[in-house]
Parts: C-alpha cells; sequence; structure tokens
C-alpha cells in the first residue's frame, strides 16, 4: 500500500482527513491504539514515549556473577 493508501485508511478508521495524517511527524498519542492495531503493532511501539517500551522484545537473562 502507497503512503497516501495507508494516510487515507488511518483516516478512515479515526474519523478525519487524510491530509493531517500525512503532515504527522508522529503519531499522535490519542491515535496510537488504533494506528498500533491497524499496524499489527501495539501502542509501546507506536509511542514508546507515552506507552513505554514494549514487553514484547527479546528477553534477556542477567547471569549473577
Amino acid at each position: 500500500m502507497s503512503e497516501r493508501g495507508v494516510a487515507q485508511a488511518i483516516a478512515l478508521k479515526i474519523g478525519i482527513t487524510s491530509q493531517p495524517v500525512s503532515q504527522w511527524s508522529r503519531v499522535p498519542a490519542e491515535h496510537a491504539p488504533t494506528v498500533a492495531r491497524l499496524a499489527g503493532l501495539t501502542p509501546h511501539d507506536v509511542r514508546p514515549d507515552v506507552y513505554g517500551p514494549s514487553d514484547t522484545g527479546p528477553v534477556v537473562e542477567e547471569c549473577a556473577a
């Protein structure tokens, strides 16, 4: 899907026009859950500054020395 098509799909789901979506430098926090769901991600992946880091990353175990 083209960038324009993605912006149109997101805009349709959140009820706005595609123009503001195409101008986002990052997803506004209030739209992160919807955008994440559409992209198959978590809100943590879309906006870690708001929702914190994702816990779906690799598990790293610490070794006791």
